[in-house]
């Protein structure tokens, strides 16, 4: 057996010789030290920002109604600082995006709140807006509401489908930087404006996932010669936020407006300057608008004893819509003012006048045939310096409390004579 022990030993031995000869001790290989001041880190410069603000009044609107691709904190940023600035917030569809609009109720819930809207912000739609839509949104553009469109190459959307009616397109591509960036070639640095309110005290801004957009002359943010396009060749510069004449703001980015990249380098000075910018606008207004074309404090006035009743349903009327309504005996000329009376009286004569509208036997208007005043009520918007007069006429306190239930209902809405006249002649009663 101790042959077989003989061949194991003599390798053991044979392996042992060869390690003293040749081992000279353990390997430690040359490893260079990594110069902390060459790596790059990123470059997130957090500003510090304060503002103070001035209060207005207004509704802003939030299309949540066509499948928007975001979620409602990633807008927080701006609406609260659209609210600092004294606006309501309101909504287009549901706020959790889970019970759809069918078409038809979208449609009609847009033109109901376009009424009270001051501002319509769209981000991210991904159902299209059908050519009706597009045309509510267009008469709400022409009468100076704001509009806010937003995209983001990163998520789906169908932004196109409202913002080529304006002018607008937002490209199919993404923007990138390789030579200078934060911290990702499609983060871009941002340092050509074009003078604006919107551009106002910017230094030097960031977005994170932008496209480029394609309008004419109104460009207000640009990229440096060194900002490319995925898909668009041969332009020295592109625009990543744009403003037309008519108010309608696009942007390239919804990123650079949420927390925490809002507090990247201007950001929130950005973010600050499209909160004042869509919230200074001068909307104009029609009858058809009741009652937003009021500000916060409204008096009303009965011209008669017997028309308190309906007065004071007004004033209630106007109360519901957060309004501070109060009963008058007599009309404050600096005030918002809703004006209850029976025709043939004075008072009113010169706003009417102002309207080309007279009563005398009938009541005569440059857009309607004439009435007789018996079992007619009239409505007639008026705009003077600095304060809206709404003008409530009967031939009867009957005939003004039913004019108060028409103003309540919205049928006089059906009853237009012009922009800013409603008629109504009683059925059945002889039409002269």
């Amino acid at each position: 057996m101790w042959r077989l022990l003989v061949v194991p030993v003599a390798a053991v031995v044979l392996l042992m010789s060869l390690l003293l000869v040749f081992y000279e001790g353990r390997y430690v290989g040359q490893v260079e030290v990594p110069q902390t001041a060459d790596i790059r880190l990123p470059s997130f410069v957090v500003a510090e920002f304060a503002e103070a603000v001035e209060q207005r009044w207004g509704t802003f609107l939030v299309d949540v109604a066509h499948g928007n691709d975001f979620e409602e904190p990633e807008l927080g940023v701006l609406l609260a600082r659209v609210a600092d600035r004294g606006y309501k917030i309101d909504y287009l569809g549901e706020r959790d995006h889970r019970w759809p609009l069918r078409p038809e109720e979208r449609l009609a819930q847009l033109e109901e709140k376009l009424r009270f809207a001051d501002v319509l912000a769209v981000a991210l739609p991904v159902t299209p807006y059908s050519p009706a839509e597009v045309q509510l949104i267009k008469t709400f553009v022409n009468k100076g509401g704001r509009l806010l469109l937003v995209g983001d190459p990163t998520r789906r959307h169908a932004i196109n489908s409202l913002a080529t009616a304006f002018g607008i397109l937002f490209e199919d591509d993404y923007l990138y930087n390789v030579v200078e960036h934060e911290s990702n070639y499609q983060n871009i640095f941002l340092t050509v404006f074009r003078q604006h309110p919107i551009t106002e005290d910017l230094k030097k801004v960031v977005f994170y996932a932008a496209s480029s957009i394609e309008v004419t002359g109104g460009g207000l943010i640009f990229t440096d010669l060194n900002t490319f396009s995925s898909t668009v060749e041969g332009r020295g510069s592109f625009i990543t936020l744009a403003e037309t004449p008519t108010g309608v703001v696009a942007i390239s980015d919804l990123t650079f407006m949420t927390e925490p990249y809002n507090s990247a380098w201007s950001n929130d000075q950005l973010v600050s300057n499209i909160a004042d910018y869509l919230t200074l606008g001068q909307r104009s207004f029609h009858l058809s608008d009741f009652p937003h074309f009021f500000g916060q404090k409204v008096d009303v006035v009965a011209g008669q004893d017997s028309l308190l009743g309906s007065a004071t349903e007004v004033r209630n009327l106007l109360l519901e819509t957060g309004r501070e309504a109060e009963l008058q005996r007599e009309e404050d000329f600096s005030q918002d003012t809703v004006f209850l009376d029976l025709f043939g009286s004075e008072r009113v004569d010169h706003y009417l006048a102002e309207g080309h509208i007279r009563i005398k036997a009938e009541i005569e208007t440059p857009f309607a045939p004439p009435l007789p005043i018996k079992n007619s009520y009239l409505l007639y918007l008026h705009q003077a310096p600095g304060r809206w007069v709404l003008i409530l006429l009967g031939d009867s306190p009957e005939t003004v409390r039913n004019a108060v239930a028409w103003l309540r209902s919205g049928d006089f809405r059906g009853d237009l004579v012009s922009d800013n006249a409603a008629l109504y002649h009683l059925p059945g009663s002889p039409a002269g």
